[in-house]
């Protein structure tokens, strides 16, 4: 899950606790099944988890109730939207009779991944060349590059880091040897390859004949090419439906949370829970930040219903 950017641990609360789960999807590929450890709450007698979309039902499996028991949870017949698949996992418990299921004492599924089928497509615009899921990008440059060639490699790393965020993938920066125009071999599944190079090709543009192809970025490069990098990490990447793009403006598009946010603009999911004492659990990610953060606090809003003594 730690691939994907998500945590490999995700904890129900309650009697009827509830997680939306995204799940990068690469073209070509489909989601087939989460799978994961069970950690079930103590007094626990049964279980059911269910899998919707849209109100629409894609699985329900029952709950092991034996520690560490493995379970998977069927995701076919998912849909995926922009290279995502977004669903909600519902878990039902029933506590042992005379029992009830304590707030310190959540149900866990740990060890958590993804299972795809299908074969991953290669891009064939600039529009598709950065995948959702990236497990390592390298940047080739001159053996003695200019300040210029140097400023956009930086650019793209810092763009590449911030962009895939929890996804943390491996970006190095490497040498091209003399007279070499390209990267000596072809990147593995789920990496990407980029050059960076003044020359008369302006703009980005796929290149390579067989295979995964690399990116070109090209031209006299400096802060007039500062436009195509930021295509390539913007949202306005998906207008580059051809094997080249060139920018003329376009500022770059990193945007970090204020001093006030919400949670879904910090990327968290929906969580719930339901019982005599309900808990949830959030995580704050600095890198979502972009900076130190201290002194949190979290603002509660929504009506509560009390029931009245007899």
């Amino acid at each position: 899950m730690s691939d994907i950017g998500s945590s490999s641990t995700m904890a129900f609360y309650g009697l009827d606790g509830t997680i939306q789960l995204s799940v990068p999807v690469p073209r070509g590929l489909t989601p087939a099944a989460l799978n994961a450890i069970v950690e079930p709450p103590i007094n626990l007698r049964s279980g059911i988890i269910t899998v919707t979309q849209d109100e629409r039902q894609i699985a329900k499996v029952n709950l092991p109730t034996t520690d560490q028991a493995p379970i998977v949870i069927p995701l076919a017949g998912t849909q995926v939207i922009n290279d995502s698949a977004t669903v909600l996992l519902r878990a039902h418990l029933v506590p042992q009779e005379g029992f009830c299921v304590y707030p310190w004492s959540p149900l866990r599924l740990i060890n958590g991944t993804v299972g795809y089928t299908g074969v991953e497509q290669p891009p064939t615009t600039v529009a598709h060349f950065l995948p959702p899921v990236l497990r390592k990008l390298t940047i080739f440059v001159p053996e003695s590059p200019s300040a210029a060639e140097s400023d956009t490699a930086i650019r793209v790393a810092t763009s590449a880091a911030a962009h895939y965020g929890k996804q943390n993938p491996a970006i190095d920066v490497v040498p091209l040897k003399e007279g070499q125009a390209g990267p000596p071999t072809p990147p593995s599944p789920q990496e990407r390859q980029i050059v960076v190079k003044e020359g008369p090709d302006n703009g980005l543009s796929l290149q390579g004949a067989t295979g995964v192809p690399w990116l070109l970025i090209s031209g006299p490069l400096g802060p007039s090419n500062a436009s195509d990098t930021a295509l390539l990490f913007s949202e306005l990447s998906g207008l580059a439906l051809a094997s080249k793009a060139v920018v003329t403006s376009l500022q770059s598009g990193i945007q970090l949370p204020g001093d006030t946010t919400t949670l879904r603009e910090l990327g968290q999911p929906v969580v719930n829970s339901t019982g005599l004492q309900p808990r949830v659990v959030i995580g704050l990610d600095q890198t979502r930040f972009g900076r130190s953060i201290h002194s949190v606090r979290v603002h509660l809003r929504g009506p509560t219903l009390r029931r009245r003594p007899r």
